[in-house]
Order: structure tokens, then sequence, then C-alpha cells
């Protein structure tokens, strides 16, 4: 369930996110810029936050680039009061995943959330699993390092013998080792 941070002070968009609140999304409002800041700057636990982006009481996207000490890494779709292309590209180009133009429509609130936030969820599970495959990569290269240093490369030759041997790595590391030794 997503939790959303409202910053705006519209009471109908805030009426529609209560409607349509509940078991599918969870939302916190702000309704001023302090309050906001106070919110992001205390909890980590956002996954998406719906900011106005031309309210004349409100900093929009920002109220961000304000918070110190904190680095907020959620997704943000941008409210307009208005259909006005400037400033939709304006606030895609500051870092919104998206924008709604009011009065928003229920499914298209609904819409919007999902999309964000599953696409926000598969760029996390990507990290995770790029920081996952760094992690394995850091061990076959220790494990290469050991073996290397195990195997020896100089050998004590018997009388007339001339002794070689090559471990030759499919990757990084094989799970060959060899040994030398005298038979009868």
């Amino acid at each position: 369930m997503p939790k959303t941070l409202v910053i705006d002070d519209d009471s109908e968009f805030e009426a529609l996110c209560r409607q349509r609140g509940s078991a599918a999304n969870e939302f916190v409002f702000a309704r001023d810029d302090e309050t906001a800041r106070q919110m992001l700057q205390s909890a980590s636990d956002f996954d998406i936050a719906l900011v106005s982006v031309d309210s004349p009481n409100l900093g929009g996207l920002e109220l961000f680039k304000q918070l110190t000490g904190v680095r907020v890494r959620i997704p943000r779709i941008a409210l307009l009061s208005k259909r006005d292309l400037e400033t939709a590209r304006k606030a895609m180009n500051s870092g919104a995943a998206d924008f709604l133009v009011k009065p928003v429509e229920k499914a298209d609130l609904d819409t919007s959330i999902e999309r964000v936030f599953k696409s926000c969820e598969e760029r996390r599970q990507a990290w995770k699993n790029e920081a996952q495959l760094s992690a394995i990569q850091r061990e076959i290269t220790i494990a290469e390092e050991i073996q290397k240093r195990i195997l020896p490369s100089q050998f004590e030759g018997g009388a007339g013998y001339s002794l070689f041997a090559r471990l030759a790595s499919a990757k990084s590391m094989s799970g060959d080792f060899y040994d030398i030794f005298d038979l009868p």
C-alpha cells in the first residue's frame, strides 16, 4: 500500500484523496510548506508525493531543494490547477515523474499513483539486484585471488624432469586444482 504525501492547499483535492484513500493507498496531507518540510525531514516512509506546483501559497517542487540534512528519494507527481503546458514542462524538468491537472478524476489519480509507484518499485528492485550482483562479483574476485595464491607457479623439478602446470579458468576462477607427486 503506497503512502502518499499530498502537499496541496486545495480542500476539494484533499476530499478526493480522502475518498480514494483505503486499503489501496494511504494519504497524508501538508497544507503548507513548513508542515511538508517537517514531514519530509522526519518521515522516510513516504512512497510518493503529490505536489502542487502552481499554488501561490506553496513552494512546489523547490521545497525538496530546501531540505537540509536529508535526501528525499521519492517520486513526485506535480499537481496543476489549470492546463498549462509550460508549468507542466517545468515540473517534469524539475524531477516530477508525472503530472495531474485539476479537477482530477478519481480514475486518473488512481492510474497515476499506481503507474508511478510501480515504476519506482521496479527501479528499486533493479538497484537491489545490481547491488547483489556487485556483491557476488566482489566475492568471485576474492575467490580468484585466493585460488591464484594457493596454486604454485614454480615447482621443484626431479632429475631430468621439467614441470609445468597451467590453470585456465572459464571466466575468473575455476573449480580445478592441481598437484604434482612422484609415482613409483
